[in-house]
């Protein structure tokens, strides 16, 4: 007689079982789903759904909007499956990064946005000089803050009371009325990145730029950083440019979803 496979070891968890079906489902979808949608697609019941669903956004594997009432994947998968990929990013900007941070004599800085609304720097390149600005890695910031928050809420595109309502939790160096962060914003909508003079931190001067996914979502952000009142900093406003153009000649495929 023929040799039988030797039966599984364990009993099959069901809640593991639908929230891999969702992830599959979400990450084959052309864009958010609803969680009616979601779990007929994938054969789980719609209150199970609902439960799952609302855990990974919770864990940061999926991002939910709450004015579309969608899930899509987020950003947090990244960090279980997809670290060589971040790697694969950091390597196809370091170039343009070290050419920037040189030829402009500044601090460029990359950074990755994740579901808990932070900005973690992953690569940075410092200008060759004898001073020059420097922060050490996995910093964390709040997304909204500095000029790398208002090119973040540019792309968000948030409704002006949900903004607000984000805004008030924020810390700056320098008061700052929402009104005044809320004309950056729109500012950093049409030019392609924000301006930050000194309001986040005293005697610093930022330019940001974010790149975007498939679904228009911010995923990374990177900065020009360089001391208020030097060469450096009256030049920023064309660095940022650079940054614009940087993020948009980025090839799409290889930023996370």
């Amino acid at each position: 007689m023929g040799s039988r496979p030797a039966p599984s070891k364990g009993k099959s968890v069901g809640a593991v079982r639908h929230a891999v079906a969702l992830l599959r489902v979400l990450a084959q979808a052309e864009g958010p789903l609803g969680v009616n949608e979601a779990a007929r697609r994938s054969a789980v019941n719609t209150s199970t759904a609902f439960n799952v669903l609302r855990t990974l956004v919770d864990e940061g594997l999926l991002v939910f909007d709450e004015h579309k009432k969608r899930y899509r994947i987020g950003i947090g998968i990244m960090q279980i499956t997809r670290v060589r990929e971040a790697q694969d990013i950091i390597d196809a900007l370091a170039p343009d990064m070290v050419r920037i941070a040189t030829n402009r004599e500044c601090l460029v800085a990359l950074w990755r946005f994740t579901p808990d609304e932070r900005a973690v720097l992953i690569h940075k390149a410092v200008a060759d000089s004898v001073f020059h600005l420097d922060v050490r890695l996995t910093e964390r910031l709040p997304s909204l803050s500095g000029a790398l928050g208002r090119a973040f809420a540019a792309a968000q595109n948030w409704p002006e009371p949900e903004l607000r309502r984000r805004f008030s939790a924020l810390r700056w160096a320098q008061p700052l009325p929402f009104e005044e962060y809320l004309a950056q914003v729109e500012q950093a909508r049409e030019r392609g990145f924000g301006v930050d003079r000194g309001q986040l931190y005293e005697g610093v001067s930022t330019v940001a730029a974010v790149f975007r996914d498939h679904h228009g979502a911010p995923v990374l952000g990177i900065s020009a950083i360089a001391l208020s009142g030097t060469a450096a900093a009256q030049r920023l406003e064309e660095t940022g440019g650079e940054l614009a153009a940087l993020v948009g000649s980025a090839d799409v495929s290889m930023l996370p979803d």
